[in-house]
């Protein structure tokens, strides 16, 4: 997989304003596991002193 920076920059607007109802579906918790760790439809959800973040690895 090939992507310039601006392809990049689009991806995270995206996912970060949560505009698109497909986007905001997948960032809504769907299992969570007991150490304040959830995950959506393919990002993990993490609680970092209250503050929500997304992300995915591997």
């Amino acid at each position: 997989m090939n992507s310039t920076m601006a392809d990049v920059h689009k991806y995270v607007i995206a996912n970060v304003e949560e505009t698109d109802p497909a986007k905001k579906l997948s960032h809504q918790e769907t299992y969570r596991q007991t150490d304040s760790t959830s995950v959506g439809l393919s990002w993990m959800i993490g609680n970092n002193d209250g503050k929500r973040f997304l992300y995915h690895s591997g």
